[in-house]
């Protein structure tokens, strides 16, 4: 009877570290958005994105906020949760940074 007790236990722990070696990771930054894209969409849903490229290496991270401010006031599908990423991955691009500039 001993011998079938600890051959389940031996199982069970087994199967418990299975599981925990299939269960996919999860990355601090998987949840994360990619700013990138936000600002492909939402600026070329009403505009080509040459107006974001002119504006590269010239806005500093005020300016970039706020024309994101004017543009969510007129209708870009920006989430206020997202506008802090997007100033900062545009204040980050150099002038003619693709995806952006074509």
């Amino acid at each position: 009877m001993k011998t079938g007790y600890g051959l389940w236990i031996g199982l069970l722990v087994i199967a418990g570290l299975l599981a925990l070696i299939t269960t996919p990771y999860s990355y601090a930054g998987a949840d994360q958005k990619n700013p990138g894209d936000i600002v492909m969409k939402a600026c070329s849903a009403c505009h080509d994105t040459g107006k974001v490229c002119n504006g590269l290496g010239k806005k500093n991270s005020e300016a970039w906020l706020k024309t994101i401010d004017r543009m969510v006031k007129k209708g870009a599908a920006v989430d206020k949760a997202d506008i802090p990423l997007v100033v900062d991955y545009l204040e980050g691009l150099a002038p003619g940074s693709k995806p952006v500039c074509k």
